[in-house]
């Protein structure tokens, strides 16, 4: 049996695939061109206490992947909920561009709201909009309505930004993604 504080500790997070060496030491989900892995949250407010599940842990804790995974779905929402906020209400500026972030209540790793579906739904729903989603690094995604959106210029600033801002450690894909209301669903923009 499980101990419920283990139990109701485990969270997910959204990394990169590559360069990711950590991958071979802890359980981890294709997820599109990303991947999940799991951590014990010691603290909602501070990510650093967190500790990464490795295979070890989990054969300690007598969990599979798929144990890991249902448990972080219960609990990653409740522990770090999702966040989202205009970017102009972020820059303070009222003349930025209809774009919103979606990130964690932490701030870092809050790419990880991606797996929330219900925030990312609710969120769809009150636009009433399906949704332009770019996962511009570990950290966030960047939301947009859907409409009016030129996704191959999208593509090439994603792709530029990746290569030239970020750290390999932040990067997270080079994916566009397509939240479909009707569907509930995230699928990936071709």
């Amino acid at each position: 049996m499980i101990n419920p504080v283990v139990a109701s500790r485990v969270t997910f997070e959204l990394v990169g695939q590559v360069n990711n060496e950590d991958l071979a030491t802890c359980p981890h989900l294709p997820f599109f061109d990303m991947q999940i892995v799991f951590r014990f949250c010691v603290d909602p407010i501070d990510r650093k206490q967190d500790i990464t599940i490795t295979n070890t842990c989990s054969q300690l804790w007598e969990l599979s992947t798929e144990d890991l995974l249902k448990l972080a779905k219960e609990n990653t929402p409740r522990l770090i909920p999702a966040k989202i906020t205009s970017l102009a209400d972020i820059l303070e500026d009222e003349t930025a561009p209809i774009v919103y972030v979606l990130r964690s209540s932490r701030c870092s790793y809050g790419a990880t709201s991606l797996l929330d579906d219900g925030a990312v739904a609710s969120f769809a729903d009150s636009l009433r909009s399906n949704l332009i989603i770019i996962p511009a690094s570990v950290h966030e995604c960047f939301i947009f309505p859907s409409g009016g959106i030129a996704i191959d210029v999208l593509k090439r600033s994603i792709d530029e930004a990746n290569r030239s801002l970020l750290a390999p450690t932040e990067y997270l894909s080079d994916s566009v993604f397509l939240f479909s209301r009707s569907s509930n669903k995230l699928q990936l923009i071709p």
